[in-house]
């Protein structure tokens, strides 16, 4: 029972912040119209495909789902084991990503660049950046070349391309439509608590390079870089409490 309760209180802490302001509002008998934003953020900007917006929403956003939660995985497991297969299999995932919904690779590609120089940095091995580097951004860019050709040739997809943009409503964004985990995240992260495997690394990686494309203008549509970004907060803020000493025993208690 008390499990139960805690995943609710969970579940429900985890909702968009003015989402969660106009639950309270209307509590206590009152309405605020511009906190109804909250429900676009929760059913349209947070939904991703899987358990939440699949029916309604299009299969580009549970492919791109599926994709970056691939992508953490498998750049996990090859950090941890450093298997060819898994780079391989990491490789396969950005050029599939790039060629049918060419906005998450630009997350996939990017955080993997980020993991392999921090690897390289700390064996000393340039080699490890080069040889990884390459196979990842190398099928990225391959997947890639068929919307890269077009947008050359033709003037209605430039137009388009231009058009069909979307742009944070603010800086803020991220903590107001991902809520408390995202925010926990960011203050326990600048707070040091240690992560303790090399796949905390890579979600830790995952997190702020998502956030900091958010800022680049190149990218399409960046929206869908969130695609499975809840999954990736959840999964590090419980990677984040239990390897504190302090918290894991509060939670213990």
């Amino acid at each position: 029972r008390r499990q139960r309760i805690a995943v609710a209180v969970a579940i429900f802490m985890a909702l968009p912040f003015p989402l969660l302001a106009l639950g309270w509002v209307r509590l206590v008998g009152k309405d605020f119209p511009l906190l109804w934003i909250g429900m676009i953020q929760y059913a349209y900007e947070t939904a991703d495909g899987l358990l939440r917006g699949g029916a309604s929403n299009s299969f580009t956003l549970s492919f791109g789902t599926a994709a970056n939660l691939f992508g953490v995985f498998l750049l996990t497991r090859y950090v941890r084991d450093r298997r060819p297969r898994d780079l391989a299999l990491l490789s396969l995932t950005a050029f599939l990503s790039a060629f049918f919904h060419p906005v998450e690779a630009c997350v996939i590609t990017t955080a993997s660049l980020v993991t392999f120089a921090m690897l390289a940095q700390r064996e000393r091995r340039l080699s490890v950046f080069l040889r990884c580097g390459a196979a990842v951004g190398a099928s990225a860019v391959l997947g890639l070349l068929p919307y890269v050709i077009q947008t050359s040739r033709s003037e209605w997809v430039r137009d388009i391309s231009r058009i069909w943009n979307w742009q944070p409503s603010s800086v803020l964004w991220v903590p107001l439509v991902f809520g408390l985990p995202a925010l926990l995240v960011a203050y326990f992260l600048l707070m040091r608590f240690p992560l303790r495997t090399p796949g905390d690394e890579v979600l830790r990686t995952w997190f702020f390079t998502t956030i900091a494309l958010l800022y680049v203008p190149p990218v399409p549509f960046k929206l869908h870089m969130f695609d499975g970004f809840s999954y990736i907060a959840a999964i590090l803020l419980v990677r984040l409490l239990s390897g504190h000493v302090q918290m894991r025993l509060l939670v213990q208690a």
